[in-house]
């Protein structure tokens, strides 16, 4: 048995259905598992009539204004689970309750386990590292509920990352902020080095962190994606949700380029896949690629008799990029896991 990979399924770019059976085309070609945001069973049930392979894994993304404690959850999760094919699993947020009542937390936690996670072959329950919650007391949560066996974790590693990364670059006692710098910031150049040094570090304190998770014997999803403090890739102005093969460009050069590598890159992929895949077992590991698209267009190719009766194609080659990116970043994926 071999991890369950999945990605994106979601239109992040305007448009109609065509976006839709472009996806599903590139998701089936590849056995790419689904991970959707859901909000109710009417959208859920419109949107898996695009994912018509019955194999491929279905993971949702609750929504994230909803909290443990939120009546309007479990009944959320209720409802979704009337949907007509079975789900993997549902990815919620962790909250900053977790780590600040951490006892009336876990209680919540357990309430909704058992009110919403019943029955016979129940989904799990993957909760979410979102908050920058210090690494022991969110790893601590879930050595306190090894018992729980549908509540688990999902590591998200541009969230641990970026977190890892702010608190190296503290450290350096720089004048600029990279999170917030301007790319035409005269400090920018002379923080280079001390940004892209702290970058190389994340790697190494991110595997340690997987691998305390081995301690659980639980089943962990992690959400994939790569990421770097002066990304202005993402439409949502978040630094990660990057591809693994994505460079950063920058106005000025650095060490001879205009571009600099994003903080995992495909060898620091390499190494978090096999520290996961040393942590927990196959059958007990799921991967989403959360990768965001970037703007960047791909000609539609044999895919433009999708989009005949739209006069203006620019979304389509967008979502098109978005896709084909996401395929190749599933072959890396899964050339590390099959090597």
């Amino acid at each position: 048995m071999t991890p369950k990979i999945l990605g994106l399924f979601q239109l992040h770019i305007a448009g109609d259905n065509s976006l839709f059976d472009l996806a599903a085309r590139y998701f089936d070609s590849c056995g790419m598992g689904y991970e959707i945001h859901a909000y109710n069973l009417e959208e859920l049930e419109a949107q898996l009539q695009f994912t018509p392979s019955q194999e491929l894994p279905v993971v949702l993304h609750l929504p994230r204004d909803l909290s443990v404690k939120d009546a309007r959850l479990c009944s959320l999760i209720k409802e979704l689970r009337q949907c007509k094919r079975d789900i993997y699993g549902f990815v919620l947020h962790d909250e900053s309750m977790l780590t600040q009542h951490p006892k009336q937390y876990e209680q919540a936690v357990r309430k909704l386990a058992k009110a919403a996670l019943n029955g016979i072959h129940p989904p799990y329950l993957f909760i979410e590292y979102a908050v920058m919650h210090e690494f022991d007391d969110f790893h601590r949560f879930f050595m306190n509920i090894k018992d729980l066996p549908q509540v688990n974790v999902c590591l998200d590693i541009g969230h641990i990352g970026m977190k890892i990364f702010g608190e190296i670059y503290k450290k350096k006692g720089e004048y600029i902020w990279p999170f917030s710098a301007t790319l035409d910031d005269p400090l920018l150049p002379g923080a280079m080095d001390s940004i892209q040094t702290s970058l190389r570090n994340i790697t190494n304190q991110l595997c340690a962190f997987i691998s305390q998770f081995s301690q659980t014997e639980k089943p962990v999803h992690f959400h994939l994606h790569d990421g770097h403090p002066l990304s202005r890739f993402s439409p949502y102005g978040v630094k990660d949700h990057l591809g693994f093969t994505q460079s950063i460009p920058l106005p000025f050069e650095y060490k001879g380029h205009n571009t600099v590598e994003t903080m995992y890159g495909p060898k620091g992929l390499a190494q978090i896949l096999s520290a996961a895949m040393k942590a927990i077992t196959p059958d007990k590991l799921s991967l989403t690629l959360e990768i965001h698209p970037t703007g960047h267009k791909k000609p539609l190719g044999d895919f433009v008799e999708l989009f005949r009766h739209w006069t203006q194609k620019d979304n389509a080659e967008k979502m098109n990029y978005w896709l084909y990116s996401l395929e190749q970043n599933f072959r890396l994926v899964s050339q590390h896991i099959h090597s």
